[in-house]
């Protein structure tokens, strides 16, 4: 399997890199977020928890890990396609719609990770900003949601 990023390239200061969108699983789509408080945490915990609705069905079809280029850290989540209107509902609750574009995520001034465009990949696009507080907050409203969900039928 090919590498997820290449090997970066110097601007100055700045160390770039490139994702890979070949080393991507074509049955799932991908989104990636830099460590930075954004909605896009809030629509994938949404997802998380009301869409994949035990602990088993997230571990299967949810996927979210960390990947290290080098010192940045970015989150990976990955999903199958099936669930592609599921996720375009949990963004919207939160004014965010997904969509396959170029992104270049800035995980500080000295370190970018290009995302190209590309079928398998998702960037949700809107008003990104969230305290921390608001973002907890969110978080913990989720979180209590999809234990209530679990504990009864709702579709």
């Amino acid at each position: 399997m090919p590498s997820l990023y290449g090997p970066f390239n110097r601007t100055g200061t700045t160390k770039n890199f490139e994702l890979n969108p070949d080393a991507l699983d074509g049955e799932r789509l991908h989104i990636f977020l830099p460590q930075t408080p954004l909605k896009s945490y809030l629509a994938v915990e949404l997802l998380k928890n009301t869409t994949f609705k035990t602990e088993r069905a997230s571990k299967e079809l949810l996927r979210i890990s960390p990947i290290h280029c080098d010192d940045i850290l970015i989150h990976w989540v990955s999903f199958p396609k099936s669930f592609l209107s599921c996720c375009e509902k949990a963004a919207a609750n939160y004014g965010l719609i997904p969509r396959h574009l170029s992104r270049r995520l800035i995980t500080d001034e000295r370190n970018h990770v290009h995302i190209p465009q590309h079928p398998y990949v998702l960037t949700l696009t809107g008003d990104q900003p969230i305290s921390l507080l608001k973002m907890g907050r969110e978080m913990q409203f989720i979180r209590t949601l999809g234990d209530l969900q679990s504990h009864i039928e709702v579709d």
